[in-house]
C-alpha cells in the first residue's frame, strides 16, 4: 500500500471564488510579524461548497467529540501561564 503524502498546517484561507467553488489555502506561518504571503503557502484545496459545508460539520462534531473527552480548547492563551513562561519564551499573538 503506497504511503500517502501529510502534511502540517497552522495556517489556512478560505476563499469563495465562485457560485460553485470554493479555494482553501493551507501552509505553514513562517513568521508571526509579517502578514501571509505565497511562500507560507503549501497547497491549495478546491472543493464545491457543498463538500465544504459538509467538511465543516464533520469538524465540528469531531471538535465537540474531542472537547468532551479531552476539554475546551482555548484560543487565547491563558494569563497565569503567559505569566510563569515570562522571560523564558516569546508568545506572539497574530491579528
Amino acid at each position: 500500500m503506497e504511503k500517502k503524502p501529510m502534511y502540517y498546517s497552522n495556517l489556512a484561507q478560505i476563499k469563495g471564488t465562485s457560485s460553485v467553488d470554493f479555494k482553501i489555502a493551507f501552509g505553514v506561518k513562517k513568521d508571526v510579524n509579517k502578514p501571509i504571503n505565497e511562500d507560507d503557502i503549501d497547497f491549495y484545496l478546491h472543493t464545491s461548497p457543498q463538500h465544504l459545508k459538509s467538511l465543516v460539520l464533520l469538524l465540528t462534531e469531531h471538535l465537540r467529540i474531542y472537547e468532551t473527552v479531552f476539554g475546551v480548547i482555548n484560543l487565547e492563551p491563558q494569563q497565569s501561564g503567559l505569566q510563569e513562561l515570562q522571560g523564558k519564551i516569546q508568545v506572539v499573538k497574530e491579528s
